[in-house]
């Protein structure tokens, strides 16, 4: 449950923060978050 919750507590406010300030759209805007968060694999093709 533990990452559930840091989804609502953390990266979705980072990306709606990110959408506001920053235009972005959302699936860019939780990229980012998701990156910065640490829960992004690395190496994977960004074409998906």
């Amino acid at each position: 449950m533990g990452i559930i919750l840091d989804i609502v507590d953390k990266v979705a406010p980072e990306a709606q923060e990110l959408m506001e300030k920053q235009g972005l759209d959302l699936k860019e805007a939780l990229k980012i978050s998701f990156d910065k968060n640490g829960y992004m694999k690395k190496g994977r093709d960004e074409s998906e």
